[in-house]
């Protein structure tokens, strides 16, 4: 259903399915949080990636947060969520992505 972008529904359908595994609800609320671009959404699915303990997942879903407030005006939520994210990132190995995460707050920082 995601891949349909019909992510609303596969939120329907995990949660009628108890067992469904944290990270496959994590991913199907982090998609829906990217088409709604919803910071609620995107702080579910953080807590979504860290009960499944998925660094990457809480590194993007943390840079997520921090792109929201950015454009929301809340520099500084902004500067936090992005440090925050890259921190995760870095720790877990993810340098590359870690990096795109300082160059886009080393751009906010200079606007």
């Amino acid at each position: 259903l995601t891949y349909l972008g019909r992510t609303d529904e596969a939120l329907v359908a995990l949660g009628d399915n108890p067992t469904g595994a944290a990270e496959d609800i994590a991913w199907v609320t982090y998609q829906a949080a990217r088409q709604q671009q919803s910071i609620a959404g995107f702080e579910a699915a953080l807590a979504w990636y860290q009960q499944a303990e998925d660094s990457r997942g809480i590194g993007d879903s943390l840079f997520q947060l921090a792109r929201q407030h950015a454009e929301q005006g809340h520099q500084r939520k902004a500067l936090d969520f992005s440090e925050r994210a890259e921190r995760t990132l870095q720790a877990a190995g993810f340098e590359p992505e870690a990096e795109s995460v300082r160059r886009w707050r080393s751009a906010l920082q200079d606007s």
